[in-house]
């Protein structure tokens, strides 16, 4: 948009979503491509698209291992936006969903888990011979060396074990 006084008056995310709408894209697609808070891909999105297909026609499909909220968020949406929908069905569909809460949860404690390893990698790349630098704890450098504490491989203690990871003072 070339006119600032326009662009200053207009919803940015209802743009884009018009925008997008114009263009060669789904609703499926536009919702992922507004949605900060999820991470997934096409694939994932045809996987639970799938599991719904296969609940809708009376079967039981596998649990998926790589669930992601977006996983479930497509689950939960189909059964909310779905007007035709038998009771049974949006049971059926929801408990599904609900059953992937804690391998999503999973999943995305390992992802934060590898983006933080890769922060803390490039982080120290990039800090390589710049000793001395204010890292946050004021003058020399220093800093909180616990900040970016993450354990790897599997989290029994699930939130609790990763806010204690996150800030040792909990």
């Amino acid at each position: 948009m070339s006119s600032p006084v326009l662009s200053a008056k207009l919803n940015p995310e209802v743009t884009i979503e018009e925008v997008l709408r114009n263009g060669t894209y789904g609703d499926d697609a536009i919702k992922r491509f507004l949605n900060l808070n999820s991470y997934g891909s096409e694939e994932i999105i045809s996987e639970a698209h799938q599991a719904i297909q296969d609940i809708l026609n009376g079967k039981t499909p596998k649990r998926n291992r790589g669930a992601t909220d977006l996983y479930i968020q497509t689950i939960v949406d189909f059964a909310s936006d779905g007007e035709d929908l038998e009771l049974k069905e949006f049971q059926a569909l929801m408990d599904f969903a609900r059953g992937h809460l804690e391998i999503a949860a999973f999943n995305m404690i390992r992802k934060a888990q590898m983006d933080a390893t890769l922060l803390s990698m490039a982080q120290a790349k990039m800090g390589a011979g710049q000793e001395g630098q204010d890292m946050g704890g004021g003058k020399g450098g220093g800093g909180d060396k616990n900040a970016m504490v993450v354990k790897t491989g599997a989290i029994p203690g699930g939130e609790k074990e990763m806010a204690a990871a996150a800030n040792p003072q909990i």
